[in-house]
């Protein structure tokens, strides 16, 4: 809340309750190789994403 980024989840509390975004001021600094191992994750499931899309809105997907 002192950093000022929150967000507010109505399912746990009909008013809602306000919360905390986890946010590192300080970047994470990572190798060129662990990077490229997340990177290669990321397209991975990407792929999968979007040949599921496919499979299921096949007619409608551009």
């Amino acid at each position: 809340m002192n950093q000022g980024i929150t967000f507010t989840v109505y399912s746990d509390d009909a008013n809602g309750i306000e919360r905390i975004f986890p946010f590192d001021i300080i970047p994470r600094i990572i190798t060129q190789k662990d990077w490229q191992e997340v990177e290669s994750g990321i397209k991975q499931r990407l792929m999968a994403l979007n040949l599921f899309l496919e499979d299921i809105y096949r007619d409608n997907y551009v």
